[in-house]
């Protein structure tokens, strides 16, 4: 692969740019296990491909905490809130989370499956961009409810 570093057409491109590009194109960004290494809160801007309604809709802040963790599997429980932007309250959700691999040859996970407690719907999304601090930007790729 080969990077070439200064003007993009008419756009120069700053060091931090810069270093969300090589990101990106290494795959260091994609790698969702790295959101679960630790039990811990943390606050992320969540930010669809396009608008999502199924996944904190119009909401700007966005809180994740992970709190059991199963051995053995890629499958985190999970509690997701959305600020509810008329009422300023946050809206609560428990759902499991298990990592997949969107291609087998892949050496990282970069797929989150979003389910209820008792699996009898999930979700799909794959795991376009995160820095692991501030933002992650994910695209719903399939729906399944299998009952």
């Amino acid at each position: 692969m080969q990077l070439h570093f200064g003007l993009i057409g008419s756009t120069v491109l700053l060091p931090s740019t810069l270093l969300t590009l090589i990101n990106i194109l290494s795959n260091k960004s994609r790698m969702s296990t790295n959101l679960f290494l630790k039990s811990h809160t943390f606050y992320l801007l969540y930010r669809s491909e396009k608008s999502d309604t199924k996944l904190g809709g119009e909401s700007k802040c966005f809180q994740m905490r992970y709190y059991e963790a199963g051995r053995g599997k890629e499958e985190f429980l999970t509690q997701l809130l959305f600020r509810d932007n008329s009422t300023g309250q946050m809206d609560v959700y428990s759902i499991v989370i298990v990592l997949e691999k969107s291609n087998e040859s892949l050496k990282y996970y970069d797929r989150l499956v979003a389910q209820n407690h008792i699996a009898t719907r999930y979700e799909i999304y794959d795991l376009l961009y995160t820095d692991y601090h501030t933002c992650f930007t994910l695209r719903r790729i399939s729906r399944t409810n299998p009952f």
